[in-house]
């Protein structure tokens, strides 16, 4: 008894897996089901995929913004103060230790 499965395309466009099962005796079962309900969920899959890692990825940047931003303040201080110094001159600005 041999057994084998296959991909074939049908009519309407779509793909179905079939079985074919020969018998001892020569003949053959054919048995088969449309791929159509397993490509929908696969693309609903792929949708949800996207939109989750989107979302992932956005949630990662918001959370890590606000620990970037203050370990940039010194760095925004220091410019600041040197810009106050480079405006008014070398008077009594000075930059402020961090």
């Amino acid at each position: 008894m041999a057994r084998r499965t296959q991909t074939v395309a049908v009519d309407d466009g779509g793909k179905m897996r079939i079985l074919v099962d020969t018998r001892p005796d020569g003949l053959s079962l054919v048995v088969g089901e449309s791929l159509h309900e397993v490509n929908e969920t696969r693309g609903r899959l792929v949708v949800a995929l996207l939109v989750a890692s989107a979302g992932a990825v956005a949630a990662v940047l918001t959370l890590a913004w606000w620990p970037i931003r203050l370990g940039l303040r010194p760095l925004h201080q220091v410019e600041a103060s040197a810009s106050a110094i480079s405006d008014s001159g070398l008077g009594d600005q000075r930059v402020q230790p961090v």
